[in-house]
């Protein structure tokens, strides 16, 4: 089984002054392939950024560290804000479940289940 190579990490100090690294030098400066740090980026739900007149996307340095800290020590990654974003709905039945609990209002669209006997009327009467 062949082993991977590992990609080095910068020499201290190369970014230094930095305030946004592109995705390229966020991953030398990481010790990572790119991605892996795509993939941190996305997990994270960190925020690029692009400015005027440049394809590239960038990474402000403080959130380049937040990863290097969660690769460091995963565990800081389940932190409170992280539990409130787990309990939101993320599928359609549970936000069709969500929907049922919530009481109903006067004017109900014509495709809800309660609406659909008027519907069928309709149609038997223009047909």
């Amino acid at each position: 089984m062949a082993k991977v190579p590992r990609v080095p990490k910068a020499p201290p100090g190369k970014y230094e002054g930095k305030a946004f690294l592109d995705y390229d030098e966020a991953a030398d400066y990481l010790g990572i392939k790119r991605t892996t740090l795509y993939h941190h980026v996305v997990d994270m739900e960190i925020q690029t950024h692009k400015f005027k007149k440049n394809t590239r996307r960038y990474l402000a340095m403080a959130d380049v560290k937040r990863i290097e800290r969660i690769m460091e020590e995963p565990w800081l990654e389940a932190g409170p804000d992280r539990e409130e974003k787990k309990q939101q709905p993320k599928s359609a039945q549970e936000k069709q479940d969500k929907a049922k609990q919530e009481p109903a209002t006067e004017e109900q669209p014509w495709w809800l289940p309660e609406n659909k006997e008027n519907t069928e009327d309709k149609s038997e009467d223009a047909a």
